[in-house]
């Protein structure tokens, strides 16, 4: 989009809530027109509707947008042209389409006479008048759109979908800020309207409350925790970085100290120190370089292996993830800087001695060399110890939540959304529609029994509903909100939540009064703990009366924590788009083929179904908790080996270094357990101190990566004492090895040449 930085998101403002609906087309144009912050606005919907005819083709990501949307992000078609404001005229229907550039290449192998032909949505046709350029696919980043046509064909395809109604919440705002404007002004001014909005225009049971902020393509309700993160990451691998830095920097040390009489020889000779400054650098620079290239080669396969892992997701997730310039600019960058800071002590060392001092006959380096190595292999340890910690968090959170119990049968339901067409079904046939289904499912071999409900036991989003409950005072007057689901009467048997208190829904009840069911949180949230079986209270400006209190479930994926919910009669009113559940005492997924046989008898216009599990849904939404286990375990391992092999470095330059006074210690009678124990002491030594900083550290930086965590605190000592444990032993071996081969050092031969 052209100059992202101006623009905003402006979102309804509901607790649980995000920013793919909220607002209606009347007053979308009222904020259009008074605000002062914003030079323009615009509002859209997406959907997914079945290409073709006959209602059962492929589904494809459609976007409703007012016709200025293109002008407003500056976004100019690749071909043909974009919307233009005739397009979104009521009476013509918006008839046109805009496709993205991965539709056109996909459905039509590049066609470039595709501009101009007819494109069939929902049995609907659209003239594509457009393409779009190269990489766009809307504005939310892992959601790509692939059709864009008017708001004005919304009223033909999307069901219940009126422009005028002022009541509805279909659609999204964005909007573009002046240049002399802030977003804190902007949220000013349309805290202003939304009062005078209130005042003019009062909606029964619906607040008006919006916010504003940056669009980044990361919906507001999400961002928090995708920056957090991709922070996490990041440190992550800054701390690999430091680690690999520090254990280069020790290498180069060793070898500063064994390069002395070379530099002391080249001094000598008239070699001045910023030339000898100069060659140490470059050697450093292309060892660096030499490590860039390769890094550069496993990170084209680390990045085919991320995007496999993505894509083994069953979320519609349309990542594009290329290394492009300005990543590999960025890395080399980082190359040169990781390059420097490590040569920079090395090299120091290596021409800080004078040259007679260095070429003197057994002469060795002074004891600043060894405390800068000890003090490399001490912050790796520490390091380490950080990035296993948190890699052994991740893991343990991804194991927990494998396994999680969201409080109903997440494995022996399956799932699938039915859509009726419009077109086709009003309210009373939609209503016969329900009763052939669950009858019919309810017949097939293998089915316990089916339901049907508007919303899944889990998703990513919530039905936020007002609501009035008498006797509850909210705090600063504030509006109530409560999460709503309609079911029918066999929903409860067939997800497996139990009712705690009075009684589930029965078929008699579809024709009666309405009822409701709300949870355990709801019940003890808004009446104190009270039974509140019999009691009623407003539900979206209509009254209804309590008649049960289920079992708290998990709804929300990224929301462990029960939130106020309600289920209220689904019978009672039509929706042309709901849930079909099904119950199997065996893998429910098996029954896909029976229960699409179903519905190809009651309607074979319909699209082909996609049957999933909850417990499919959940697992694929640890995807960030998946890839933070592979990308820790991965870089925390690697970190274990450049620190083992750190205290293996230093421990056998010791063993190189006190050669003679082993050799007189066994010459006057020391055992070979006490060589042992003498060289071991000191690696050790250095693990313990790393240990304990990392540790200290560990318990700071871990909560940082709390939200991620499933079911295991942040500071987990289960995970932390393992950690060390493990280190230790590994440490242990690492400085063994060299005291082992100490105790092969021949006392004779140590005092001839003393």
């Amino acid at each position: 989009v052209g100059d992202p930085q101006s623009l905003v998101d402006v979102f309804a403002e509901i607790p649980g809530g995000n920013s793919f609906s909220g607002f209606s087309h009347p007053d979308f144009l009222d904020y259009r027109e008074r605000n002062e912050a914003l030079e323009d606005m615009a509002a859209f919907t997406a959907r997914s509707l079945p290409l073709g005819t006959d209602g059962r083709g492929e589904l494809v990501r459609v976007q409703f947008s007012s016709t200025h949307y293109f002008d407003l992000i500056e976004v100019q078609a690749r071909t043909g042209r974009t919307f233009l404001a005739e397009d979104g005229a009521r009476g013509s229907g918006g008839a046109v389409a805009v496709v993205s550039q991965g539709f056109w290449q996909r459905r039509t192998g590049s066609d470039p006479s595709f501009v101009g032909k007819t494109l069939v949505l929902n049995e609907t046709p659209f003239t594509v008048i457009g393409i779009a350029p190269p990489g766009f696919e809307g504005t939310f980043i892992g959601f790509p759109m692939e059709v864009w046509v008017p708001l004005a064909a919304g009223e033909r395809v999307i069901e219940n979908f009126d422009l005028s109604d002022r009541a509805s919440t279909d659609l999204e705002m964005i909007g573009r800020l002046r240049p002399d404007m802030s977003v804190a002004r902007a949220q000013a001014g349309f805290d202003r309207i939304v009062r005078e909005l209130e005042q003019e225009y009062p909606l029964e049971g619906q607040a008006r409350g919006l916010g504003v902020a940056p669009t980044t393509g990361v919906d507001h309700s999400m961002r928090s925790g995708v920056t957090a993160f991709l922070a996490a990451l990041m440190v992550t691998t800054g701390l690999v970085l430091l680690i690999t830095c520090l254990n280069v920097g020790n290498m180069l040390l060793a070898r500063a100290a064994g390069r002395g009489k070379e530099m002391a020889i080249r001094r000598a000779m008239g070699a001045g120190r910023a030339r000898l400054v100069n060659q140490l650098m470059t050697e450093v620079v292309v060892l660096f370089a030499a490590g860039a290239f390769v890094g550069f080669w496993v990170a084209q396969q680390a990045n085919q292996a991320l995007i496999r892992l993505v894509a083994a997701s069953d979320l519609p997730l349309g990542f594009t993830l290329p290394l492009d310039w300005r990543v590999l600019s960025f890395t080399a960058a980082v190359a040169l800087i990781a390059a420097l800071v490590a040569g920079v002590f090395p090299a120091r060392e290596a021409l800080r001695n004078h040259p007679v001092h260095a070429m003197r006959a057994g002469a060795t380096p002074d004891n600043t060399q060894r405390r800068w190595r000890d003090g490399f292999v001490v912050v790796q340890i520490a390091g380490t110890v950080v990035l296993l910690a948190g890699s052994g968090l991740f893991v343990r959170s991804l194991r927990e939540g494998l396994s999680v119990d969201p409080g109903f049968d997440a494995d022996r339901v399956a799932v699938t959304t039915v859509t009726l067409p419009q077109a086709d079904y009003d309210a009373g046939r939609g209503l016969v529609f329900y009763r052939e289904l669950i009858e019919r499912a309810k017949d097939v071999p293998g089915v316990g029994s089916a339901a049907l409900a508007t919303g899944r036991p889990i998703g990513v989003s919530v039905n936020p509903t007002r609501i009035e409950v008498p006797g509850f005072d909210a705090p600063n007057d504030n509006d109530v909100w409560a999460d709503a689901n309609r079911v029918d009467a066999h929903y409860f048997d067939t997800v497996g939540i139990s009712i705690l208190r009075g009684r589930a829904f029965e078929p008699a009840d579809d024709a009666g009064p309405p009822l409701v069911i709300v949870n355990e949180t709801m019940a003890r949230l808004y009446w104190s703990g009270e039974d509140p079986v019999g009691a009623t209270f407003i539900a979206d400006g209509e009254r209804v009366r309590v008649v049960g209190v289920a079992r708290d479930s998990r709804t929300l994926i990224q929301d462990p924590s029960p939130a106020p919910l309600m289920y209220l009669l689904l019978p009672q009113t039509y929706q042309a788009r709901f849930q079909l559940l099904i119950r199997s005492e065996g893998d429910p997924l098996e029954l896909r083929a029976p229960i699409q046989e179903v519905l190809n008898r009651l309607d074979a216009t319909l699209p082909p179904i996609d049957l999933t599990t909850p417990r499919e849904t959940m697992n694929d939404s640890l995807l960030p908790q998946r890839v933070a286990a592979s990308v820790t375990s991965v870089l925390g391992g690697l970190a274990l080996l450049l620190a083992v092999l750190g205290i293996y470095g230093v421990v056998s330059h010791s063993v190189s270094r006190r050669t003679k006074e082993l050799g007189r210690r066994m010459a006057i009678g020391g055992s070979a357990s006490d060589v042992v124990r003498l060289v071991m002491f000191s690696g050790l030594r250095l693990f313990g101190l790393g240990a304990f900083i990392g540790g200290v550290a560990a318990l700071g930086l871990t909560p940082l990566a709390g939200r991620f965590l499933l079911g295991v605190p942040p500071s987990d000592p289960v995970t932390l004492v393992g950690v060390l444990v493990t280190f230790l032993a590994v440490a242990a071996l690492a400085s063994f090895i060299p005291a082992r081969r100490a105790t092969a050092i021949d006392p004779t031969t140590t005092l001839r040449f003393d």
